[in-house]
């Protein structure tokens, strides 16, 4: 919240802080975090068409499954989980196993497409998956990370790693 309103505009100081302090607060009641990213959905849904296993892996605060619901994409995401809900937040292995676990697949056969180095792709890639780091910066990239900006990206991306044996 904090980076956020920094981003915005909002000079540091005793304002910012009841400011993120009162959007914090208030998050657990009407997630702010709801708008999806152009075109993932759709992905996801070819996704699902194709019998692929996909799910949800966040550092939340226990109600990412209630959010998916209420956007109506609870079909979608069979899978989540929510580091609110188990009690281990990402980059921890034991929450990339969690999902490996829940969806069935063993991690070297994963993809785990997310915006955080360190929490994402570091996290999948310690766990034994592979990694897209969506919206990062390829010259910081580990080897064997793919980079993506946007859903046609992570499409083709996705595609190619279909054809090559993890």
């Amino acid at each position: 919240m904090r980076t956020l309103l920094e981003r915005a505009g909002v000079e540091p100081g005793a304002e910012l802080e009841r400011t993120v302090d009162l959007l914090w607060d208030d998050q657990p009641r009407a997630n702010l975090w709801r708008k999806a990213i152009p075109d993932m959905i759709e992905l996801a849904r070819e996704l699902q068409a194709a019998n692929v296993p996909i799910g949800v892996l966040t550092n939340s605060e226990g109600r990412a499954a209630e959010l998916i619901e209420e956007l109506g994409w609870s079909a979608l995401f069979p899978v989540v989980v929510d580091s609110g809900r188990v009690g281990i937040d990402k980059p921890d292995a034991r929450m990339f196993a969690i999902m490996s676990e829940r969806l069935g697949v063993p991690a070297e056969r994963i993809v785990h497409i997310g915006d955080s180095l360190g929490a994402d792709v570091l996290g999948a890639t310690r766990a034994g998956m592979r990694a897209i780091w969506f919206g990062g910066r390829e010259a910081e990239a580990p080897d064997g990370v793919f980079v993506c900006a946007n859903a046609a990206l992570v499409r083709a991306t996705l595609s190619s790693l279909s054809l090559q044996s993890p």
